[in-house]
């Protein structure tokens, strides 16, 4: 298993969280999240939209990846996109904007380190 995995997995899971616990609101039950999520799972369902498939890391349970990905899509276009952003960031291909630092708070070891330099030997 590679590093990138480990990190798609967890930032995956805490997205799903995330979106979970927006079913419940104010002390009652969502049902514009619930309706969203209908959709987002219905669409990804009928369209073969895989997310896990998209990234490179398939999963071995039928249809996971597909109802997944509908839990993803339906916090919206915006979120999707950030998420990607953050994806690419992890796969060391982008630095996203929000987790760029500025340089005098790098860490001495890291400075010099430029943008795209593999720090992880092979």
């Amino acid at each position: 298993m590679s590093f990138f995995k480990l990190i798609l997995v967890a930032m995956v899971a805490e997205a799903l969280w995330e979106t979970s616990k927006m079913f419940w609101q104010n002390g009652k039950l969502s049902v514009d999240r619930i309706g969203a999520v209908i959709f987002g799972v219905f669409l990804c369902l009928a369209a073969g939209v895989d997310f896990f498939e998209l990234v490179g890391l398939p999963l071995t349970v039928p249809f996971a990846g597909l109802i997944l990905s509908g839990l993803l899509v339906s916090r919206g276009a915006n979120f999707i996109h950030d998420f990607l952003k953050l994806v690419e960031g992890a796969k060391g291909n982008v630095a996203p904007s929000s987790l760029q630092r500025a340089p005098e708070t790098i860490p001495p070891l890291m400075q010099g380190v430029k943008k795209g330099d593999s720090i992880i030997q092979k």
